[in-house]
């Protein structure tokens, strides 16, 4: 059991010449949100339930300077807050409160070294404006080169810092994914280290903490995940998407029990998130189909559907759980709802062929391909993708099978306008020797 298993809604499969089809869950032109671990709805909020003051240890002077950065904060003043903590970064807690404003409030940013900052009317949003067309000034500020110039010159170093360049790795990690001056594995290793730091000097808030947490979940380290989420949700019992997360560490140990109340308490608070419940009731199905509870399972996939017909990841977790108990009429009903789907795109079909081979219905998976060519007699490219995958099932069976229904595929194909290079050498690699189009 693996966390990209229950997180990843964007699956892929490998085609027989080795290029990539995607399934996309809701509608087919809408670009379908990829999520390595649920994140945190739009700015990440800093500070906002005050849990932890991490500026009490300041002088009184920063402390004032620090409390009126934040009101002009509550104001949406944020480059007028930047600007009031001086161009000079005088001590660590001016510094940390810098990087907490570049980070949450940035209206654009350039590689997270270049901020640009913008005084908010009341009817202005950051998320709005991020990403829309705009003038703004780029303010230079590197997180990593002012505290590490700054920890060089006190020769010290401070755990706010480190929680600060904690959460910008995360950050950093989110929005650059590949994309950044070092590798993706580096940012995540940054930022678990300084996160660790912090925590082990008792430096964080509930947001840092679920920020670890998420990190450590992604590396494996799912008791230690855990403990930090239980204790972030303790002093934060509204984050996000703490449930959500604290239920795949749970799945991940197995501990079935506590697995399915974090899930469905997820369940619960994404009542006005369509997207997002769907996804918990998803998980929700999994952990009761580990759980040896496969109605249980059926039962969240039913909900699901309530709320929609087109996200297929429902078709195919009924198909396959059906299947497993043995209901094979109401798994074929599932199979050909997930194809007709996506009846043209490869990804459906052999999502249904792993279902039906992976539980041994082969005799079943023979009456899908014969009942959906039946269904679609008048559709050439569906007929075509049928028929490929017809006869990549014989491949290893039934070579006058293969041949057959390989030349099938290719008359529908070429009738359809659809015979790419692609197609063409996919079905000649299935005919073998017969490699002229006219054969």
């Amino acid at each position: 059991m693996t966390i990209n298993y229950l997180l990843k809604i964007r699956f892929i499969w490998n085609f027989i010449i080795n290029v990539r089809w995607t399934l996309r869950a809701g509608e087919k032109d809408k670009k379908v949100k990829k999520i390595v671990f649920i994140l945190f709805f739009g700015v990440i909020i800093s500070n906002l339930f005050c849990e932890v003051d991490l500026y009490s240890s300041a002088d009184k002077e920063t402390r004032e300077i620090i409390n009126k950065a934040d009101k002009l904060v509550e104001e949406k003043k944020y480059e007028t807050a930047f600007h009031y903590l001086s161009e000079k970064n005088s001590n660590e807690y001016i510094i940390a409160k810098k990087t907490d404003i570049c980070l949450n409030y940035f209206v654009q940013s350039m590689m997270h070294q270049m901020f640009a900052l913008k005084d908010l009317n009341r009817n202005e949003e950051i998320d709005q404006l991020r990403g829309s067309k705009g003038t703004y000034t780029l303010i230079k500020y590197d997180p990593v080169s002012i505290i590490q110039e700054y920890e060089a010159r006190t020769k010290k170093s401070y755990p706010i810092l480190n929680k600060a360049l904690g959460d910008y790795y995360y950050e950093v990690n989110l929005r650059y994914n590949g994309r950044w001056i070092v590798s993706d594995s580096e940012i995540k290793e940054l930022a678990v280290k300084n996160y660790d730091l912090a925590y082990t000097n008792n430096c964080f808030t509930s947001i840092s903490l679920a920020n670890y947490a998420e990190l450590l979940l992604y590396q494996g380290n799912y008791q230690k995940s855990i403990e930090l989420y239980e204790q972030a949700l303790k002093q934060n019992n509204e984050l996000i998407n703490a449930h959500y997360n604290l239920a795949i560490a749970y799945l991940n140990t197995k501990n079935y029990k506590l697995a399915i109340e974090e899930a469905e308490i997820a369940n619960r608070i994404y009542d006005k998130n369509i997207q997002y419940k769907m996804d918990a009731l998803l998980l929700c199905s999994d952990i009761s189909f580990l759980d040896n509870q496969p109605l249980k399972a059926i039962g969240y996939l039913e909900q699901g559907l309530k709320y929609t017909e087109q996200d297929y990841r429902f078709f195919k977790k009924l198909n396959k759980i059906c299947l497993s108990i043995g209901d094979t009429q109401k798994a074929n009903i599932n199979a050909d709802k997930l194809f007709a789907l996506f009846p043209t795109n490869p990804a459906a079909t052999q999502i249904v062929m792993d279902n039906y081979l992976s539980t041994d219905k082969s005799d079943e998976l023979i009456l899908f391909f014969n009942r959906n060519i039946e269904k679609f007699s008048n559709k050439n490219e569906i007929l075509g993708n049928l028929y490929f995958h017809f006869a990549y099932f014989y491949n290893s069976i039934d070579k006058e099978a293969v041949l057959k229904y390989a030349k099938l595929s290719r008359e529908e194909f070429q009738k359809a306008g659809k015979y790419t290079s692609e197609i063409q050498n996919a079905i000649e690699q299935l005919i073998g020797n017969e490699n002229s189009p006219n054969n």
